[in-house]
């Protein structure tokens, strides 16, 4: 028994060092590591395309002491509001939810959004208070993620505290925008255009039609002049005319086969009378009678006879 006994108290002692042991190399890591605490902060943006939107969103992320884990550098944001601002906005993103949206991805859907609706833009204006967020790291999303093009550049403008009043003022102080849009029907497909209150539309290239010839814009049936000043929203429609066929046109090749097909005899029927135009009969002739021929005086010899 004292045997067993001192077996079971050295596999404890050397069971405690190995715990003792591995606590001390546990901790001795975690100082190596630094501490690492999830932190989450709630921040705006204000996105400007053409119509302008305000997002509230969630940051979370990792802080790190002395830490070089890659998961430290790591941020997360998620949408939990937004606002519609100005009136462009109200009417293309009307039917649009971007709650618990990833905050790239809802910047993304107003920027396709836009593009559908014909909106043109060369830039998006992004002003937050958020110091983590990079045009970089936007315009990277978006080009792995878009289904169009993208053709145009991101500007983020960091600032701690917004001034949303400022902000809100200097957009309303700006010029209204309005949308041309023009109805080929049928014909080549024409870009609308983004008309600055106050200015005029520019007159495109006429548009095409197999068979028709374009005749001009109209709008509300009246023709319209491109000088005309915009002041809302339009949709202008083509007037076609069809075009003239030449005579010398060229036959068909149904036309073709029909020439050179043999005539059909025609069949007689029985039971209606011949349409046939009665022929006139010639009228005859009498043959003149061949006349004898003319007589001597001379006398006939008499003929001997057998006397």
């Amino acid at each position: 028994m004292e045997k067993k006994k001192i077996i079971i108290i050295v596999l404890a002692g050397i069971l405690s060092i190995l715990i003792i042991t591995g606590s001390y190399f546990i901790a001795q890591a975690r100082l190596k590591m630094g501490t690492r605490v999830s932190k989450e902060e709630i921040h705006t943006m204000y996105v400007k395309i053409n119509p302008l939107v305000k997002l509230t969103f969630k940051e979370k992320y990792y802080s790190c002491d002395d830490s070089e884990e890659a998961s430290c550098d790591r941020h997360f944001y998620r949408v939990t509001k937004y606002e519609l601002i100005d009136e462009n906005a109200k009417k293309i993103y009307k039917d649009l939810n971007l709650k618990d949206e990833n905050l790239y991805q809802a910047i993304l859907t107003l920027c396709d959004v836009a593009i559908s609706n014909k909106i043109m833009f060369n830039e998006i204006e992004i002003t937050t208070d958020s110091e983590s967020i990079k045009d970089s790291d936007i315009l990277s999303y978006m080009k792995s993620n878009s289904e169009n093009k993208i053709n145009y550049l991101v500007h983020v403008n960091y600032q701690k505290t917004i001034n949303e009043k400022k902000l809100l003022q200097e957009e309303s102080e700006q010029k209204k925008t309005y949308l041309v849009t023009f109805n080929s029907d049928g014909g080549t497909a024409i870009d609308a255009q983004n008309v600055e209150e106050g200015k005029v539309a520019v007159k495109p290239s006429n548009p095409t039609k197999e068979g028709y010839n374009f005749v001009e814009w109209r709008l509300d049936g009246k023709a319209f002049n491109f000088d005309t000043v915009i002041t809302q929203d339009i949709t202008l429609e083509a007037v076609w005319e069809k075009a003239k066929t030449t005579e010398n046109k060229p036959q068909s090749q149904k036309e073709v086969w029909q020439e050179n097909e043999e005539p059909k005899p025609e069949v007689e029927n029985k039971d209606e009378p011949s349409q046939t135009p009665p022929v006139e009969e010639t009228p005859t002739v009498p043959e003149e009678t061949p006349k004898a021929p003319e007589t001597t005086d001379a006398p006939v010899s008499p003929q001997p006879t057998g006397e």
